[in-house]
């Protein structure tokens, strides 16, 4: 991730072309004929949405205060849900209806909707848009919200000086 961090200082430099590329991969695998064409637009798909994750929820976790977090996570991830369950089934029956390819094209061209929001965040400058930490730095791990220590100590603190004072 280094390798991408140094020249996008900035979260929203890595989510804008990424859904960029996943909308017009999108859009390329409904309008193309041949297979090998496809399964290439499938794999920028597959990679955009690698980028897309990680960075979402970094910038998520950097936004929203630690006391909320947990809240906002749990109605993103209800709210991506239910649009999973909506937009699956409305696109199936658009390519039962239609046909397959309708079904990318439009998939594709509702993923172009999110370019303005990611927009609106990036012209908002917050601290959470930028990427700080190096790769291979102790620092939080923001994606997941662990804190900087990412083992367990095998002895409690505090408790080192009871347990030889007990021997």
């Amino acid at each position: 991730m280094e390798l991408l961090a140094r020249p996008c200082a900035r979260r929203t430099t890595l989510l804008i072309p990424a859904t960029a590329l996943l909308a017009a991969a999108t859009v390329g695998i409904g309008l193309v004929d041949a297979f090998a064409p496809a399964v290439a637009l499938l794999m920028l798909v597959g990679l955009a949405i690698g980028v897309l994750g990680p960075v979402q929820q970094a910038f998520l976790h950097g936004l929203v205060p630690s006391a909320r977090r947990a809240t906002v996570v749990s109605l993103g991830s209800m709210v991506g849900s239910g649009g999973s369950v909506l937009g699956q089934g409305g696109l199936g029956l658009l390519a039962r209806e239609q046909s397959i390819s309708s079904g990318y094209v439009v998939g594709g061209a509702i993923s172009f909707a999110g370019l303005p929001v990611l927009w609106v965040l990036r012209r908002m400058n917050s601290t959470a848009d930028g990427i700080t930490d190096g790769a291979g730095t102790l620092a939080a791990y923001a994606g997941q919200g662990l804190p900087d220590v990412g083992a367990v100590d095998a002895v409690a603190r505090g408790s080192e000086p009871a347990r030889r004072e007990a021997a």
